[in-house]
């Protein structure tokens, strides 16, 4: 019942993809 939290979650997750690759 959490949209907003879990497109948060997926952000988080694609930052931390792209911190991983920088």
């Amino acid at each position: 019942s959490n949209k907003k939290n879990y497109q948060k979650e997926i952000v988080d997750k694609h930052n931390a993809l792209r911190r991983s690759v920088k």
